[in-house]
């Protein structure tokens, strides 16, 4: 069974080969992680402000979205602070950065989901229509579906990993949207 698994496993055979592959690679995804964890960092704080300045904040609404953050950024910011590690100190050379973008990937799809205004308002034993209205968990749940789409396409497009490994993020994402709902 093992050997039949490995014969997926796309690395080279060499593993001076395997290495020179993925240090030809490492400053790109570095770079390429930094800026997604960047970006979604920003996205994150925006989208708490804008929460913040369509309701009046009641207590419920602020427990939500302090929530929200703390799911959202502590993965984007936590990536930053290690990548700026990496980069700047040379710490962390050992690390296998294709596995630890697929984690962070991993992590972003599932905290998307259960993040969301509606998921995070369930989460806290809240009814998400009587606390946001109908229209806004509606919008909710749209902003969560592209917000997976957004992720699933940047691990295609955006980072340099392999296709072997590029298709974990979608799904632990998928079954937290679909858990959560």
């Amino acid at each position: 069974m093992m050997a039949q698994l490995r014969s997926l496993d796309l690395r080279f055979a060499d593993p001076r080969e395997e290495a020179n592959f993925k240090g030809s690679l490492e400053d790109e995804l570095l770079r390429s992680m930094f800026a997604v964890s960047l970006l979604a960092s920003a996205g994150s704080i925006v989208q708490a402000l804008s929460l913040l300045a369509q309701y009046e904040l009641t207590e419920p609404h602020v427990v939500v979205i302090v929530c929200q953050q703390c799911a959202w950024l502590i993965g984007p910011l936590t990536m930053m602070l290690l990548i700026g590690l990496r980069l700047t100190c040379g710490y962390l050379r050992n690390w296998n950065w294709e596995v630890v973008a697929i984690t962070a990937c991993v992590y972003g799809a599932c905290s998307v989901a259960i993040g969301q205004t509606y998921h995070a308002t369930l989460l806290l034993d809240r009814d998400p229509v009587l606390l946001w209205g109908w229209q806004s968990v509606n919008d909710s749940q749209v902003w969560e579906l592209l917000g997976l789409n957004l992720l699933s396409a940047v691990t295609l497009f955006q980072l340099p990993i392999r296709s072997a490994f590029s298709w974990l993020p979608p799904p632990p994402g998928t079954l937290s949207f679909l858990a959560g709902g």
